[in-house]
């Protein structure tokens, strides 16, 4: 382990050094201990992992009240219960969808999932197929599953990061198939904002 420290630090020496690793908090044990070695810590080890807290052996604290809220917000959507899921949503919340170039604000996109439920038989159901929380953030990967009022099944794969502030969702993204949208509800009337 010191071999490691002094060749970076006698590289910095040398010429300005960076370095560089994907994700701090899926950091193996002996690379947090090589960055706390190099002065992470007291250089702010926080700021490098996101805020996270992440221990030195890569335990990961997990959110459970951020993972309720969430999973109660897509239980809601799922069951058509939009007051109720957006109780769960700040009212100064942004939400963006993947191939738009705006993000919607609280009113907007509870308005796009209200006109987007008339081209549904039912509600689509959201069946939750993995959830990941640590500090402020929730990611959630779902699959939906729907008959449209044209006859056709609709079937996609979402992926959603949202971030939590005092309790509701300050900030979601929503990532899916935008292709099987276009296939599935060409010939329908989807409203847009």
């Amino acid at each position: 382990m010191a071999t490691r420290v002094e060749k970076v630090l006698g590289a910095a020496r040398v010429q300005p050094t960076v370095i560089t690793t994907e994700d701090l908090r899926w950091a193996d044990p002996s690379t947090l201990e090589v960055i706390e070695l190099l002065g992470a810590v007291r250089t702010g080890f926080q700021e490098l992992t996101g805020g996270s807290s992440v221990s030195r052996h890569g335990d990961h604290a997990m959110s459970e009240s951020n993972k309720k809220l969430v999973t109660e917000l897509v239980e809601n959507l799922s069951g058509g219960r939009l007051d109720k899921a957006f109780e769960a949503v700040a009212d100064n919340a942004t939400w963006w969808v993947v191939g738009t170039a705006e993000s919607y604000t609280k009113q907007e996109y509870r308005k796009l999932c209200a006109d987007s439920f008339t081209i549904f038989r039912a509600p689509p159901l959201m069946i939750m197929k993995g959830i990941i929380a640590e500090g402020d953030r929730v990611a959630l990967e779902v699959e939906s599953d729907a008959d449209l009022i044209n006859g056709k099944h609709y079937h996609n794969y979402y992926h959603f990061l949202f971030v939590i502030r005092d309790g509701k969702v300050i900030e979601a993204k929503e990532y899916l198939d935008t292709k099987l949208v276009a296939d599935s509800f060409g010939d329908l009337p989807v409203p847009r904002n």
